[in-house]
């Protein structure tokens, strides 16, 4: 779903595939869905949200410039 964070829009090749996988109902979840995802990704990214360490690869937060701690 590339095109549609991207483009905000769904190209047509893969529109013509989910639509014969999935029902209107279905195409609309999936459009909600990766929008939802897109906003919580540009609140955690505004408000420099650091990654749990588990998440992040290390043991501890980032205590790198601009970051609290």
């Amino acid at each position: 779903m590339d095109d549609l964070v991207a483009e905000a829009t769904i190209a047509v090749e893969t529109w013509a595939v989910l639509s014969g996988q999935l029902s209107i109902r279905q195409l609309l979840d999936v459009v909600f869905t990766v929008g939802a995802y897109d906003v919580v990704a540009m609140m955690l990214r505004a408000f420099d949200v650091d990654l749990d360490a588990d998440l992040a690869g290390t043991d501890s937060p980032d205590t790198g410039p601009g970051r609290d701690g």
